[in-house]
């Protein structure tokens, strides 16, 4: 260390040029660093969808569900299987312990599947993995509207030249496409006249397939010259499919389609449906490829699509929906703000304390360079830049003149720049610094270790502060003399602290003389500080003001997607007018080619959800929905209005709006039953899900059908192409296929009655009424049944936190909380992680000072500064989250450095004078000045992180955290650790 500083400073070029060195590679590192919210998080989950079409959900429980939940629960680290049944399909998602190689987990799934799939119906699907997140949120989505209100052409050119051209823009991962319109030929037969002529819809479909096609027939070679051969049956235009001809079975001549029913362009039963300000279109869901930052793949896509408004622009309009970049860009530009005058703070305490401009300007230069050498060893370590490693960063701007304020004040002292003084000022000052500094990192190193999601989170945090205090030593003890030999000042700073030293002596004195006050002042302020604490709310992590409010518009089970837009066409003019909102757009269901769709449990198309955008500038979430809730007239469905989740809690799939409550039992009637049993006690509990649906059930006379030749499978196929259709040929046009739908007229299939109508024939051409065959029914079923663990259950959600008797009532009746926050599920770890950084920081001390009681002393600063904690979060209504007590570890390192320095000036009076009360006085006294500065540099640094009115900066309360915690405990330590070391020197001196 001593060799390293005496070569600093005798080669002082030299080492200005190293330090040089580093910040220019540090500029073209982070050139080169990814750029994101947060940190790349692997969620360890897998989804598994399976369709059987027709299969209500009472049956895909039994014969798929429950099958394949038990082949997926031998999979190693599975930690939950969660799944839904509903009407012909079932998603299964498999949750995996934190730390479990997703690939691998992926390879056994697939070949549990394999083996699964044998014992499955054979109607069924096989089960496929989806390669996405259901919680993966879009970066970017982008509303496309035609202006002449052609949702079929909007539709057409964005799956076939806008989805494949912004394909092409850097870092694009999916694109998905819902809402708008799909052209089809429909051809509608009037059932009349396709019984009378012996046929049915099957006959036509396989007419048409066989007729209405394009077929290599072979070549000729004629000389020299060879043809290929080719069959054209494929239909023109929409009057060759009129002009088809179709043998009749009750007749001999053959007759056309247009004598059966109406041939005419239409459009496919909508799906999904996307609307935004009054006006209907197609939305893009464009997502990124791992790894990519959103900032970068906002900036491309939005490139490519100024150059698409240019190719469309006169029969399209394009907006941007969301784009959740610009929150991430905001975030960090503002960590960035916070920090730049974080430092202007700091410079201006130096100022006023050194009043020496030229060393608080060199003071001021170490943090650039200590944190450019961060940023350098970060981009080594393959870490981004994010709002962890960034914050962690802004936090310690303060911190990072900590040690060069030491040494400057050492050097400021002497009466010339001689080099040797400043070696050997330098050089005994080093191994307190290294001390000092070890203290501060030594609590990190737990959080390093961390496993899950909390080591992904917070080990860029952990690694920024680590590099960036340990380049700060570093700067400290080589930089900073060199610096003050070049450009420095000498003298110590005139004293004018006549008024402060009164004040002082009058404290030190009323301490000491009466220090049951001390003690009793201490207590209640503890006690407090407890009390405090258990008011504050707890969450994960912050929410953010993103100017946004979901919502949710929940309709009764079996509401036709038509109506279910005109209802939202309704709520969006209600919603319009009210103050400051500035935009609304909401979807109702999804595409069934959409895996994020199908492997969303809450997909459904009775459920409007919408992105309100209001002036975040000018009103709250809270008035915001207060307003809606008051004006907002329903006359049926329920309405949720809630914060929007922020981008990890998305990621991780948590629901901070909402708690949820599983009531299990042995079936999914008996779940049900004891769900309700609950609800009838406590009103503002919600059943999920709220309604059954009706539904209209055939049961086959099986003997019936057996006597005349029929079969369960050929009535059910019958049925579904009467009242589904049946595709079985595409024609085409313009370059692109479209389906040609066959299917019953409207008329004939528009009621229960028509149902029982329907005639179906058998081998021998024998003509059935279908209600001769079956027994049809009405009947109240739940639109689907979730499962969790392998046990039925039963959701039960409240919209508020539930209070200790509910939660204990709960648990007492077997119910399992389906939303147990990530605090409470890792609290042990959390414990376990103050617990080591504790331990390491007392074997710190020990070690430093050779005392196995001394660090127990030192260690009195930390429940000091924890009551500082409780009272700043109270003050600031900030929350218990994983920032603010990431905060209480930062602090932990920083308050023992106050008693250190203390304790250090102690001794070295003490071996002056002899006398224990006068050198603790004195000592107390003379280190006032430098742990006020420190303090106060640290303290106004973050201040800036604290100051969020925008309420875009997550670190806001871990910098409000460390503010009071620092304040409390540095002030009380000035005053309790000079009585702690009092007592403990008199007991050991006798």
């Amino acid at each position: 260390m001593n060799s390293l500083i005496t070569l600093s400073i005798k080669r002082p070029i030299a080492t200005i040029m190293f330090f040089l060195a580093i910040f220019i590679l540090s500029l073209w590192a982070m050139n080169q660093m990814s750029i994101d919210f947060l940190p790349e998080i692997e969620v360890p989950k897998l989804t598994v969808v399976t369709s059987y079409g027709g299969l209500p959900a009472k049956e895909v429980r039994e014969l798929i569900t429950i099958p394949l939940e038990d082949s997926f629960s031998s999979l190693k680290g599975i930690k939950h299987i969660n799944s839904i049944s509903r009407d012909g399909l079932t998603i299964i998602e498999l949750e995996f312990h934190w730390g479990t190689d997703m690939v691998l987990a992926g390879v056994e799934t697939r070949e549990v599947i394999d083996l699964a799939y044998l014992t499955l119906p054979d109607d069924a699907s096989k089960p496929q993995v989806l390669p996405v997140d259901p919680n993966d949120r879009p970066v970017i989505s982008i509303g496309i509207f035609p202006k002449d209100g052609d949702l079929a052409l909007a539709r057409r050119i964005a799956e076939r030249e806008i989805k494949t051209r912004l394909q092409k823009s850097t870092g694009v991962g999916t694109i998905q496409i819902s809402g708008g319109l799909i052209e089809q030929i429909h051809i509608s037969i009037d059932q009349d006249f396709l019984m009378a002529k012996g046929l049915t819809l099957t006959d036509i479909s396989q007419a048409l397939a066989s007729t209405n096609i394009s077929y290599p027939a072979g070549v000729i070679n004629e000389g020299a010259i060879e043809y290929i051969v080719k069959t054209d049956g494929k239909a023109k235009t929409i009057n060759d499919i009129k002009n088809y001809y179709i043998q009749s079975q009750n007749d001999s001549n053959p007759i056309q389609i247009k004598e059966l029913g109406s041939v005419k362009t239409a459009y496919d039963e909508q799906h999904s449906v996307f609307m935004s300000d009054y006006s209907e279109g197609v939305l893009l869901s464009i997502r990124k490829q791992s790894g990519t930052s959103p900032i970068v793949m906002s900036k491309s896509v939005r490139t490519e699509l100024e150059n698409l408004k240019r190719s469309y622009g006169n029969i399209l309009e394009f907006n941007i929906i969301e784009d959740t970049s610009l929150l991430v860009k905001e975030s960090i530009t503002n960590l960035v703000y916070s920090a730049v005058v974080g430092a202007l703070f700091a410079f201006i305490i130096l100022l006023l304390f050194l009043r020496n401009l030229p060393n608080s300007l060199l003071l001021i230069i170490s943090l650039p360079i200590s944190i450019s050498w961060a940023i350098f060893l970060l981009a080594m370590t393959g870490r981004g830049l994010n709002i962890m490693s960034l914050g962690g960063l802004a936090m310690g701007i303060g911190m990072l003149v900590d040690n060069a304020i030491v040494v400057m004040e050492r050097l400021s002292d002497l009466e010339n720049k001689n080099t040797d003084n400043i070696i050997y000022s330098t050089t005994s000052l080093a191994n307190s610094l290294v001390g000092s500094t070890i203290t501060s990192l030594v609590v990190f190193i737990p959080v390093l270790f961390l496993p899950g999601v909390l080591g992904t989170l917070f080990s860029d945090l952990a690694f920024s502060v680590i590099f960036s205090l340990s380049a700060s030593l570093v700067v400290a003890i080589t930089l900073i003399p060199v610096l003050f030999k070049l450009w420095g000042k000498t003298g110590a700073p005139t004293k004018r602290n006549s008024t402060k030293s009164y004040v002082w002596q009058k404290i030190f004195k009323i301490s000491f003389r009466k220090p049951i006050f001390t003690i009793v002042f201490v207590i209640i302020l503890f006690i407090s500080g407890g009390i405090l604490s258990t008011t504050l709310p707890i969450e994960f992590l912050p929410s953010l003001n993103s100017g946004t409010a979901s919502v949710k518009l929940e309709m009764p089970p079996g509401t036709s997607i038509d109506y279910m837009k005109d209802i939202g066409k309704d709520f969006m003019r209600q919603v319009k007018n009210i103050d400051y909102i500035t935009s609304f757009s909401f979807e109702i269901g999804g595409e069934t080619n959409d895996p994020y769709y199908l492997s969303n449990k809450e997909a459904s198309t009775e459920i409007i959800t919408g992105v309100i955008t209001y002036n975040k500038n000018k009103t709250t979430f809270k008035k915001i929905r207060d307003s809606i809730t008051q004006s907002i007239l329903l006359n049926q469905g329920k309405l949720l209005i809630s914060e929007p989740t922020d981008l990890l809690s998305s990621i991780i799939g948590i629901d901070s709006g909402r708690e949820i409550w599983l009531a299990t039992g042995e079936s999914p009637e008996e779940a049900r039953k004891k769900a309700e049993n609950y609800i009838l006690k406590h009103k503002n509990w919600q059943i999920l899900p709220a309604d059954k649906k009706t539904r209209i059930t055939l049961y086959p006379d099986r003997e019936l059908l057996a006597k005349n030749n029929l079969s369960v499978s050929t009535l059910s196929q019958f049925i579904g192409a009467s009242l589904f259709g049946s595709i079985q040929s595409s024609f085409y046009s313009e370059g692109r296929d479209v389906d040609i739908k066959v299917q019953l007229d409207e008329k004939n299939r528009d009621s229960i009655q028509k149902l029982r109508n329907f005639s179906i024939f058998n081998q021998e051409g024998i003509r059935y009424k279908l209600e001769d065959l079956i027994q049809l029914k009405e009947e109240n079923s739940l639109p689907y049944l979730t499962r969790f663990d392998r046990q039925d259950v039963s959701e039960i959600l409240f919209a508020e936190k539930t209070t200790k008797e509910q939660k204990e009532s709960l648990y007492n009746l077997n119910f399992i909380s389906a939303g147990q926050s990530l605090i409470n599920e890792n609290i042990s770890t959390i414990i376990l992680v103050f617990s080591i950084s504790l331990l390491l920081l007392y074997l710190t001390l020990g070690a430093q000072f050779e005392s196995f009681i001394l660090p127990i002393i030192l260690l009195l600063t930390l429940p000091l500064g924890f009551t500082g904690i409780a009272f700043s979060l109270f003050i600031g209504r900030a929350s218990i989250n994983l920032n603010s007590i990431l905060g209480i570890l930062v602090l932990m390192g920083i308050s023992v450095n106050n008693s250190i320095l203390l304790y250090e000036t102690f001794i070295a009076r003490f071996k002056e004078s002899n006398n224990i009360l006068q050198s603790i006085y004195i000592g107390t006294k003379s280190r006032i000045r430098p742990i006020m500065m420190t303090m106060l540099t640290t303290t106004l640094a973050l201040l800036p992180m604290v100051i969020d009115p925008a309420g875009t900066n997550t670190q806001s309360s871990m910098a409000l955290a460390i503010i009071g915690g620092l304040l409390i405990s540095t002030l009380l330590s000035l005053i309790v650790i000079p009585q702690v070391f009092y007592r403990y020197e008199n007991r050991k001196n006798s």
